[in-house]
């Protein structure tokens, strides 16, 4: 059996949702705010992943000569931190399309909201497996 120690510091993001620690596609533990958490599994395990709602990591295999490992699971700052100032720009791209009559502000707001409602919407879909950050700490 090999033991796993997976760490998760302090977060102002996420804090209120725990992250789901998965060990090959089994679900083992939740990793809470500020929360550090020891598991044993079988050494027939492949690799470890961490999962919040929808959203996730990326994989992380296990090294064959290792019986004991420690992880750290922590979310993307520039999508969990950064992405919800961007999400309120379309806000003002709306507010350009609607409010002015020059040609250009309502093409620039039209434009400006459509690019960014797609980039919400791929970091939302083809991008989810990077939403969180999870790393070998020995």
């Amino acid at each position: 059996m090999r033991k796993i120690t997976v760490s998760r510091p302090i977060e102002e993001f996420n804090k209120n949702c725990s992250y789901g620690i998965y060990i090959g596609n089994e679900k083992k533990i939740e990793l809470k705010n500020e929360e550090m958490k020891t598991i044993e599994i079988a050494s027939t395990s492949e690799f470890i992943s961490a999962r919040i709602h929808w959203c996730g990591s990326k994989k992380i295999k296990f090294t064959d000569a290792a019986h004991e490992m420690s992880f750290e699971v922590r979310g993307n700052k520039f999508l969990n931190h950064w992405l919800s100032i961007f999400a309120i720009t379309p806000l003002f791209g709306f507010s350009f399309a609607i409010n002015y009559k020059n040609e250009i502000l309502r093409n620039f707001g039209i434009g400006s909201l459509i690019i960014l409602l797609a980039f919400v919407i791929a970091t939302l879909t083809i991008w989810k497996n990077k939403w969180l950050d999870i790393k070998i700490m020995n």
